[in-house]
């Protein structure tokens, strides 16, 4: 709420220092995760530890970069000072948005672009690639250029060392059709959750979610996850609150698809409450506000 009060100029401001030290504090992170690739070096900080019930390995504390103790996935992937590769992508994307996808004149930009690109996340591509629709994708010009730039692409993930790469065991192959799964990458919740989901909407309580489900390790992330805890009047009320912070007299159309953005995100992580998520969605919408119009005839006819 105070972001959403701020005048315009203070809220271009402050969102030009934040694109800029988070940008910083990921380029340091980068390095950090490049050098401790080649050297695992001990870190004099006490190591991160989220708990059991979170499923998260202990992470090694290198401040501005917290290493997985042991690697969970099959390839390095970089997930800064996040969690997960998904956090760091998703949260990152909001700010590239929030500065209207100018990579031309934001080089900060490129830094969180190269990050999300290392981060391997599916989600993270996947979102990176709906947000050039949604804001950059204006006319048969843009249009041709997304889907340029789409089939270089995938024309690269295929002939890189004959598919064997990064890009197209992690990206591409998951976004392949899966009867079961809708898409291969599809894994954000397993059986089990699954189950408590269509449990909750047949027994009537999807309304208001299950009053002990901290207690039940609900695994997995996004959508069912947040419902089964917290119910859907809650999720609803959330996108209540998101749509009650767009700034009067804001770019309505940037403003409703940054909001449509967020939805899109929250199928996948569900953490519309995290401020890596408010604050470039407020502050993006807000410099976009115009002052009152003035009445050209009334002024003339007051004169």
């Amino acid at each position: 709420i105070h972001l959403l009060l701020l005048p315009v100029n203070y809220k271009k401001a402050l969102l030009k220092f934040c694109t800029k030290w988070y940008a910083i504090f990921l380029l340091v992170s980068i390095i950090f995760f490049y050098v401790t690739e080649i050297i695992p070096f001990p870190s004099p900080l006490p190591p991160v530890d989220v708990g059991r019930n979170n499923f998260y390995p202990t992470f090694i504390n290198y401040f501005f970069y917290i290493k997985p103790s042991f690697n969970p996935y099959d390839i390095s992937r970089f997930n800064g000072f996040f969690l997960e590769p998904g956090h760091l992508s998703l949260s990152t994307i909001f700010f590239i948005v929030a500065n209207k996808l100018d990579f031309k004149n934001n080089r900060y930009l490129w830094i969180m672009l190269f990050a999300i690109i290392i981060s391997l996340s599916l989600a993270g591509y996947v979102l990176l690639a709906l947000s050039w629709v949604l804001f950059k994708s204006n006319g048969v010009k843009g249009i041709l250029l997304t889907a340029l730039i789409f089939s270089g692409l995938y024309i690269g993930g295929q002939l890189w060392n004959d598919g064997d790469n990064p890009l197209n065991k992690k990206i591409l192959l998951r976004l392949e059709y899966n009867d079961e799964k809708g898409i291969e990458g599809n894994n954000r919740t397993d059986e089990r959750t699954d189950w408590m989901f269509e449990n909750l909407i047949s027994s009537g309580r999807i309304l208001t979610g299950l009053p002990d489900s901290e207690n039940k390790n609900v695994f997995g992330a996004g959508f069912k996850k947040y419902i089964i805890q917290y119910g859907l009047i809650a999720a609803i009320l959330v996108f209540v609150f998101y749509w009650s912070l767009m700034s009067p007299r804001c770019d309505k159309k940037y403003a409703i698809r940054f909001f449509f953005l967020i939805i899109l995100a929250f199928c996948d992580c569900e953490y519309p409450t995290w401020f890596t998520w408010l604050l470039p969605y407020v502050l993006g919408i807000g410099v976009t506000a115009r002052g009152k119009k003035l009445n050209v005839v009334k002024i003339y006819l007051q004169k």
